[in-house]
């Protein structure tokens, strides 16, 4: 029962996404702390974050995700969406709502994480413990390889090439499309959606999520994910 146990631990390791993130308050578009993060599909995880973001590897899948922040013993806000989790790392924040803001009715989750019974530890452990000898393994043989079969190759090739300088296609310099986009998001209270400036721009949208990216390099703006809309906010100065 350990041994498969410990299998499905590995399978799940080398299949897992990394799913991360931020966690925002619509009033606000500030991270917020002390939030409580649900998962529920292929697997279940629940936790408080105590600082305004998180990250969690989950297996492959559709879950239903939801969030909870309590002001005392009334909530404040709340977030849930179905998400599909894929890839091997997904960023996904997080922008919560007050709950009237919501048809259904919310329910009230506790903060107390559910206490995992005594042999699910053990069993937990063993599964670890099996799962990270075999990867200490998998890279020693690598180590060997790479050192005694490739090293010397490599290091022919590299006293053969030529010094590269370093390009960078960077421009000082705003243009005029990405001067017009600040002019937009300052009238728009510094915010908004970038399927709205795109309309506004009438252009492509990978024209406008390459504006938008230049902004966001020289952090002028920054870009949040809120399900399947982008919303581009101005930094502050």
């Amino acid at each position: 029962m350990r041994l498969l146990l410990a299998a499905i631990l590995l399978f799940s390791l080398f299949n897992a996404t990394v799913m991360e993130g931020e966690v925002y308050s619509a009033d606000s578009l500030f991270p917020i702390e002390g939030v409580v993060l649900k998962a529920s599909g292929p697997t279940s995880v629940q936790m408080v974050l105590e600082e305004g973001n998180y990250s969690v590897e989950l297996p492959p899948g559709i879950y239903d995700v939801s969030a909870y922040y309590y002001d005392g013993d009334s909530l404040k806000y709340y977030f849930r969406e179905d998400v599909v989790v894929e890839g091997e790392r997904m960023k996904y924040d997080l922008i919560l709502f007050p709950p009237d803001e919501f048809e259904e009715v919310v329910p009230f989750v506790s903060y107390e994480i559910d206490e995992v019974e005594e042999n699910e530890v053990v069993d937990d452990t063993v599964a670890q413990m099996l799962a990270g000898i075999i990867i200490i393994l998998f890279f020693l043989f690598g180590f060997v390889l790479y050192y005694f079969v490739f090293n010397k190759e490599s290091n022919k090739a590299v006293a053969g090439m030529e010094e590269i300088k370093p390009h960078s296609s960077f421009r000082k310099e705003m243009d005029s499309e990405e001067k017009k986009v600040l002019e937009i998001l300052k009238k728009s209270e510094g915010m908004s959606t970038q399927k709205e400036l795109r309309g506004i721009m009438k252009c492509t949208d990978t024209k406008m999520s390459l504006l938008v990216s230049s902004l966001e390099a020289r952090g002028l703006v920054k870009r949040i994910k809120r399900g399947r809309e982008k919303i581009v906010k101005l930094r502050a100065k």
